[in-house]
């Protein structure tokens, strides 16, 4: 789903576009993970300022085994071996690697912060052209 403003959004220093990813990460590569929800503590819901770590992009073959049945080839996994992670029903978790949206929540394992439960998120790079596309509607 996107969402279309009303309006013009205003920007300025703390709101700013970003860049939709052209290409899929590669594995091994560093991003960062943020949120409003916590991203390394799972008792704090719902911190005052945006939580942020960092994560790299790991095999697909991994997530897979690691969840097997449930991550398709328009999902990429993340993790890092401080546990930092997404948490189930954390959807609010934006992935970006070398200042460029790469991924946003698809969901979170129910065993937060363990590293052999990945944070599983939509790989921007296979929507790119419907998101173009749903842009230009309206």
């Amino acid at each position: 789903m996107l969402i279309r403003l009303c309006g013009r959004a205003s920007l300025g220093p703390k709101v700013k576009p970003i860049n939709l990813a052209d290409h899929c990460p590669q594995v091994g590569q560093k991003c960062t993970i943020s949120s409003w929800s916590s991203v390394t503590n799972p008792q704090e819901n719902f911190p005052d300022t945006l939580s942020c770590a960092e994560v790299k992009i790991i095999p697909q073959k991994q997530c897979e085994d690691a969840y097997p049945g449930q991550v398709t080839d328009s999902m990429v996994c993340a993790n890092e071996s401080s546990g930092a992670d997404t948490r189930q029903g954390d959807s609010r978790v934006s992935l970006v690697c070398g200042g460029i949206l790469q991924g946003i929540t698809s969901w979170g394992s129910d065993l937060y912060g363990r590293p052999e439960r990945s944070g599983v998120y939509t790989n921007i790079c296979h929507y790119l052209d419907w998101i173009k596309t749903m842009g230009r509607k309206g």
